[in-house]
Formats: structure tokens, sequence, C-alpha cells
């Protein structure tokens, strides 16, 4: 689902907070889905998601309709499926493009065939290796599986949020691929001014006064 489901505390020190739920394809509400399949996972059921997930070979942008905050965090399951090349590998290298509102903001190369991964200082502090390479399904060559947390991000309230997903130069789903899945977008909470909580006393205060005379 994607309702935000939001929760107050009105009191010293506290802040007033929203979550979105997780997204993983398995029914419900989804965002606007371009590109991309929904498919059983396969062994990664095995390695925290669910039963099915959303694949693609080339291009996946994910559009959340009038997205009503300011400032999101967002995180993923990243599965990397087949003969991805890396750095020195061929016919690589396969490297993985993931935008926010236009904005990159991840492009690791994975090397699960041949070569090496190629992954910057800013994109480690943002990917988890969850699962190293394994046979675990769809075809002969190994797979593997990351956790990804982008960060929170700004975002004009109000207007689309949009996740774009590319890999340029892929040989196809056959070959080699990409999945995501538990997307889960939280909103920050907002710290409530200290003197909020004094002044809702104050009008409380009022309010009985009022109610004597």
């Amino acid at each position: 689902m994607i309702k935000l489901i939001s929760a107050a505390a009105l009191s010293l020190g506290l802040a007033v907070s929203a979550q979105a739920a997780t997204v993983d394809f398995e029914g419900g509400a989804t965002p606007v889905i371009v590109g991309g399949l929904s498919t059983p996972t396969e062994g990664y059921s095995a390695r925290g998601f669910g039963a099915t997930f959303l694949r693609s070979s080339n291009a996946l942008q994910l559009t959340f309709v009038n997205f009503a905050a300011s400032a999101v965090s967002i995180a993923f399951d990243l599965a990397i499926i087949d003969s991805w090349d890396g750095i020195g590998g061929s016919p690589g290298p396969d490297q993985l493009h993931v935008s926010v509102n236009g904005t990159e903001v991840l492009s690791p190369v994975f090397a699960n065939a041949s070569g090496i991964d190629q992954i910057s200082a800013a994109d480690a502090g943002k990917i988890t290796e969850t699962f190293g390479a394994a046979n675990i399904g769809f075809s002969f060559w190994n797979d593997r599986s990351f956790h990804v947390n982008l960060g929170t991000l700004s975002h004009v309230a109000g207007t689309d949020l949009v996740i774009f997903f590319s890999l340029p130069g892929a040989q196809g789903l056959t070959d080699e691929s990409f999945a995501v899945d538990n997307i889960t977008l939280n909103v920050p909470a907002v710290p409530v001014p200290a003197s909020l909580p004094l002044l809702l006393a104050g009008f409380g205060a009022l309010g009985m006064l009022r109610r004597r005379r």
C-alpha cells in the first residue's frame, strides 16, 4: 500500500512523523508502473524477498502520484540476476542507473559472470550486499541480492514522486536483469517546536476558565 500513516506526538521532545508502507508487489495498491514484469522470485524468496518482485532487463519506472511529503527516505531490496559483467569483464560493464525525480542517485557496476564490481564511495554507503553470488534460479548464472537505502531526498510536496531504473546495453531478460521488491518510503519526522506544548496548555487553561465563568 502507498497510503501515508501519520502519528502525532504533541509533547516536549517528541515529533510529528509519518511513514509510507512498503510496496511489495504482492497485491493491493502499487505505484504506476512502466516497464518491468511481476515475476515469481524463485530462490530469492529465501533471501528476504516476497513471492513476486518487479523484474526488468532495461528500464523500469515507478510513479507515486501526488506524493504529499516534502522529503522522503527511499529503500528497497535489489536482485542482480544472471550474467552481469563488471569492470574488465566481457561484454561489460553492466551498470545500473537509479534516479529520483530526474536526478541520478545511484550508479553501481555489478559483476556476476566476469570482471569486478565498481561502486563509488558515495554509492557504497547506500548499498549492502545481503547474499553473495550463487545460482538461485532463472538460468545457470550466479545471482546476487542487495539492500539499498538512498537516504533522505527532497521532494516538491503534492507532485509525482518518480523512481527510474535503467540498465543500458543489457542482453535481455533471459541473460541479465534486475528486480526490486519491498520498496519503503519513509517520511522524516518533523520536530515539534518546544513552545507548542506550552501554547496548547495555555489554550486549555483559558478554556477551563471560560467554562467556570
